[in-house]
């Protein structure tokens, strides 16, 4: 028996999919964000998951596992159920990357 691919195409279409991955993305920012981290290092801290799959969950573009959703919560020290609470919507961002800060030159 095949599968139609078209039809499975359509569940990432899903209001309730697309949520979902939206609540992760922002809760795992909202927690990197709180400890300062960036991505790089958030995504060493989730059992050494590569930066780009953490970023794209970030980005929520993401169709991950059980288990990367538990590397997510080892690497934070949170619940797992956490990471699917409904999140505050989240500011947009500035494009390009974020400017380092710069401490004065002593003379």
């Amino acid at each position: 028996m095949q599968r139609n691919p078209s039809n499975r195409d359509a569940f990432y279409e899903l209001p309730e999919y697309v949520e979902l991955l939206a609540r992760i993305a922002a809760n795992v920012r909202v927690l990197r964000e709180a400890r300062g981290w960036t991505q790089d290092e958030a995504a060493h801290q989730c059992l050494k998951m590569g930066v780009l799959v953490y970023a794209s969950i970030e980005r929520a573009e993401n169709n991950f596992t059980a288990v990367t959703l538990a590397r997510l919560a080892i690497g934070f020290g949170v619940d797992a159920r956490s990471l699917l609470d409904p999140a505050a919507p989240m500011p947009p961002r500035k494009p390009g990357r974020p400017r380092k800060a710069t401490t004065p030159k002593t003379l």
